[in-house]
């Protein structure tokens, strides 16, 4: 009796080039470039060969996940899936979080592989400061600034609070916290 394993059918190269990019992004971040082939090969669920043949060597291949995850991150500059029904604090903590971490993981992307994206275009900053003001909108009559302004605001918190200053580190819900109430004290 013969059996015949069914065999997936093969991916356009495009297809399997990105499919690699996607699976070596997260080793870069986590292991740095002198991650192995065979770790890629694991992490893609491809032979290492296939690795070689869709980008000649390893150093190509990170180069390509750089660019496409830098590239990625300016293209589409949006804010996080956060609802809107949420309270304002945890709306702005999870915001905080969400754009820490992606200000962090490009600047060590960057550090690591020495390459650098594309800077966001002004049109994608106003549309993600549109898409803020969105999930803020029903908190507008609590904040100082307008919804779309918050955004610039937690932007640019983002990025200075993941340049390491020296000192303890600070936490996103003091930040949130900054935001949200400043450093007075409230008059009596």
């Amino acid at each position: 009796m013969t059996t015949t394993g069914a065999r997936a059918r093969p991916l356009a190269p495009e297809d399997r080039r990105e499919m690699i990019i996607e699976a070596v992004i997260p080793l870069i971040l986590e292991q740095g470039v002198g991650i192995t082939s065979r770790q890629i090969a694991e992490a893609a669920g491809v032979a290492e060969g296939t690795i070689f043949r869709a980008f000649g060597d390893k150093d190509t291949l990170i180069a390509a996940a750089a660019d496409a995850f830098l590239e990625r991150g300016a293209r589409t500059v949006s804010a996080p899936l956060i609802d809107p029904t949420l309270e304002l604090d945890e709306k702005l903590e999870i915001l905080v979080d969400l754009m820490r971490h992606r200000v962090r993981d490009v600047m060590r992307m960057a550090m690591l592989t020495g390459r650098r994206g594309p800077t966001p275009s002004t049109e994608q900053l106003e549309h993600f400061n549109r898409m803020i003001a969105e999930v803020f909108a029903r908190d507008a009559h609590r904040l100082r600034v307008s919804p779309e302004r918050l955004g610039q605001y937690v932007r640019a918190l983002a990025i200075a609070s993941s340049i390491p200053v020296g000192g303890p580190e600070l936490s996103d819900t003091e930040l949130v916290e900054l935001i949200t109430h400043g450093i007075l004290v409230s008059p009596e």
